[in-house]
């Protein structure tokens, strides 16, 4: 539908983020207070996220919710985008706070593999190239670190291509030589580690 689609973005568009910004929460026996599922999980399995091993793989009706949403909200940026960029700011800081999202594998390789489509959207508003390339920047940073915590391969590889696509919607300029020969040495590095982590 694309196009067609989009005067009614706008009615559907809040209930999906809210469903996205989902933090499910579970109780451990004992323990009369809630907390949130991804502090639980670090707290039952510190040995497994510190020392290396493949982390849990979390599936509840919440959990699926938002993965749901995500995926929904991925698919309203890639059809309409223009309509989405009215959102970017609160898209942007939804997808950011997605990418290490320690109890799923999917939510977090959805918000990488979306935010290319944000820098998309900037660029259909005609977006100066400073901001542009700030936003670019932004999500790489954000991009790397979560690269260096990943354990799962499929969502690694989600995380470097979004991070390859991002640098491309950005365009030429927005490194300088220097920072590209750093950040090639630091990305090599990191798939170093990466490789021993998922071994």
């Amino acid at each position: 539908m694309k196009a067609e689609f989009a005067p009614y973005l706008t009615s559907v568009l809040p209930s999906v983020l809210s469903m996205a910004a989902l933090n499910p929460e579970m109780g451990i026996s004992g323990q009369e207070t809630l907390a949130e599922l991804t502090d639980v999980l670090r707290e039952v399995t510190p040995a497994k996220a510190e020392g290396g091993e493949k982390t849990m793989n979390v599936m509840t009706d919440e959990i699926e919710e938002k993965d749901v949403a995500l995926q929904m909200l991925s698919v309203f940026i890639d059809e309409v985008p223009e309509v989405c960029y009215d959102y970017i700011e609160q898209i942007s800081k939804l997808l950011l706070a997605q990418t290490n999202y320690q109890a799923n594998d999917s939510i977090r390789a959805t918000s990488a593999s979306s935010l290319p489509g944000l820098m998309k959207a900037a660029k259909l508003r005609n977006v100066d190239t400073a901001s542009l390339h700030q936003l670019a920047k932004t999500f790489n940073a954000n991009l790397y670190a979560a690269m260096q915590q990943e354990m799962d391969t499929d969502t690694l590889i989600e995380q470097v291509n979004a991070f390859k696509s991002i640098i491309d919607e950005a365009g030429p300029g927005m490194m300088t030589a220097d920072e590209v020969a750093h950040l090639g040495t630091k990305a090599i590095d990191m798939v170093n580690e990466s490789l021993k982590r998922i071994a």
